[in-house]
């Protein structure tokens, strides 16, 4: 549950609850995601609250979708989010 600093324009970062939305998930999976490092924590807001940027969003829930068609691990999200 590392934060990565990197240069995601604020813009593009969502807390958990933005994020479960666009992935049309619950909340506790985003945070399960998080926790299990298949979504990188790239911030936090000024209440100490994590923030997930869309890309990663899309690509773990991509992974997960995968996974669910497919039967496959979470490896899919590891290759979707190369260098995290």
């Amino acid at each position: 549950m590392a934060v990565e600093e990197d240069d995601v324009p604020v813009e593009q970062l969502l807390g958990t609850v933005q994020a479960a939305a666009l992935a049309r998930r619950k909340p506790g999976t985003i945070r399960q995601w998080a926790n299990r490092g298949h979504l990188v924590e790239r911030r936090r807001d000024a209440r100490g609250w994590p923030l997930y940027a869309v890309q990663d969003i899309y690509a773990a829930e991509k992974a997960a979708r995968d996974r669910d068609e497919s039967g496959r691990s979470w490896e899919a999200v590891n290759r979707a989010l190369p260098g995290v």
